[in-house]
C-alpha cells in the first residue's frame, strides 16, 4: 500500500486547489470554461486521473478482506450520495463518517483510496460553496456546467476500482 508524504499531499492539494479555482469556479465577469468544452472534460479528466490514482486505488481495493470490501462499499455509497446531493448535510456527515471508519479500520491515512475519498468530498464541498455563492449573488444555482460532471471523477474512479476487483480471489 503506497503512502504519500505530507509534502506530496500538499503538492497534490495545491494543484487540485488551483485546478478547482481555474476550472470549476465561476467568478462574476469571468467565464473560465465554455459549455462546449465542459461536455468533453469529464472523460478527459477521468482518463488522465485513472493512471495516476485509479490503478493504485484498484490495487488497494483488490487487497482488501471481505469485511474491508463491505466497509469500503458503504463508504463509497455514502460519498456517492453526497457527491450527487452536495447540499445535504446528512449525506456529507455520512460520507465523512463512513470513509473515516474505512480508512481507520482497513486502510491508512494518505493511501490512494483515502486521497480519492478526500478529493471527492472536497469537490462536493466546493460545489456546495459555488451554489451558495451563486445564490448570494442572485445568479443561477448552477454556477458552471462542469460542476455537475467533472468533479465527480474521483467517485467514478473509486467505483471503477471496486467494480474491476469484484472477482478477485481472496
Amino acid at each position: 500500500m503506497a503512502i504519500w508524504t505530507d509534502s506530496a499531499m500538499k503538492q497534490v492539494g495545491s494543484l487540485i486547489f488551483i485546478w478547482a479555482l481555474l476550472g470549476a469556479l465561476q467568478l462574476p465577469g469571468l467565464n473560465v470554461v465554455s459549455d462546449s468544452h465542459a461536455a468533453e472534460k469529464p472523460s478527459e479528466t477521468f482518463n488522465s486521473t485513472w493512471p495516476l490514482l485509479g490503478l493504485q486505488a484498484k490495487t488497494e481495493v483488490a487487497s482488501l478482506s471481505e469485511m474491508g470490501r463491505v466497509t469500503f462499499s458503504k463508504a463509497l455509497v455514502a460519498c456517492s450520495l453526497y457527491s450527487d446531493d452536495y447540499l445535504n448535510s446528512g449525506y456529507k456527515r455520512s460520507c465523512e463518517e463512513k470513509s473515516k471508519i474505512f480508512v481507520l479500520e482497513f486502510s491508512e491515512p494518505s493511501s490512494y483510496i483515502d486521497i480519492l475519498f478526500k478529493l471527492a468530498k472536497n469537490m462536493a464541498d466546493l460545489n456546495a460553496l459555488q451554489k451558495h455563492l451563486a445564490s448570494e449573488q442572485q445568479r443561477s444555482a448552477r454556477a458552471v456546467p462542469t460542476a455537475d460532471n467533472e468533479w465527480r471523477v474521483y467517485i467514478e474512479i473509486l467505483e471503477k476500482a471496486y467494480r474491476e476487483t469484484r472477482d478477485v480471489v481472496r
